[in-house]
């Protein structure tokens, strides 16, 4: 054996890893130095209060965080390694608890902070119903119905609108920037590219027009003086409604 990783004398053999965990590295660092480092950090993990039920433990034999993590880091089998094992489980199921905890606090402070409480007269939402050359889908009505209670409400909306392409997220859009219209704000509908958001402002402007709702499209080609007098018009609300990149 040229490059054994590791040389011990007979007697040692039982301190020689059996199953050696891989991490994922990056360039300079090894996976041996990366395992010391790990086995240096977990002696320094605290016992921590168990924080699930004990009961929903015993039903999925799980250990406790503790026992898991180093168990993760130190497997003694290869069935340590399979995904499925308690010990990976455990900390899975704790990294999505956490991650999901942590939102709801997110939310919950959102929640607390004043929001603007806008009622849709339905007045610019006609004539915008008007001009669509489909009826709504039933699953449109209730998106809209629901954003409205929420936009009524004098707290942060926070919500999250889920589609198909061509499900009918857009005019859903433009029906709830209306109710801000309307209420005498503005609207912005950002996406993620410059050719979105042209797609988006060429199937809002026959429905905005019909509303005699002005809007604009800003993204990163409009540069000096064309791009002054686009936020000019923003800025002064000229531009009621406005499409651009983020």
């Amino acid at each position: 054996m040229v490059h054994p990783d590791f040389i011990v004398p007979p007697e040692e053999r039982a301190e020689v890893e059996t199953v050696e965990p891989i991490y994922p590295l990056t360039a300079g660092v090894t996976n041996k130095s990366l395992g010391k480092a790990i086995a240096g950090a977990l002696k320094m993990v605290p016992e921590l209060p168990e924080w699930l039920d004990e009961a929903f433990k015993e039903k999925n034999r799980w250990g406790d965080w503790q026992a898991a993590l180093t168990a993760i880091h130190a497997p003694d089998s290869e069935e340590s390694v399979n995904a499925n094992h308690p010990s990976r489980a455990r900390i899975a199921y704790d990294e999505l608890l956490a991650n999901q905890l942590t939102l709801a606090l997110v939310r919950q402070n959102q929640k607390k902070k004043a929001g603007r409480a806008f009622v849709a007269s339905g007045e610019l939402r006609s004539k915008i119903l008007n001009a669509l050359p489909f009826a709504l889908t039933g699953a449109q009505e209730r998106a809209v119905a629901e954003i409205d209670a929420d936009m009524a409400q004098p707290s942060r909306m926070l919500r999250l609108l889920q589609g198909d392409v061509g499900s009918g997220k857009t005019v859903v859009a433009a029906l709830c920037m209306a109710t801000a219209v309307e209420n005498g704000t503005q609207a912005a509908l950002m996406a993620p590219t410059e050719i979105l958001a042209r797609q988006h402002a060429e199937s809002l402007a026959p429905w905005l027009d019909a509303a005699g709702i002005r809007h604009v499209i800003l993204t990163g080609r409009d540069k000096g003086k064309g791009r002054e007098a686009l936020l000019q018009n923003i800025r002064t609300g000229a531009a009621q409604i406005v499409i651009g990149t983020h």
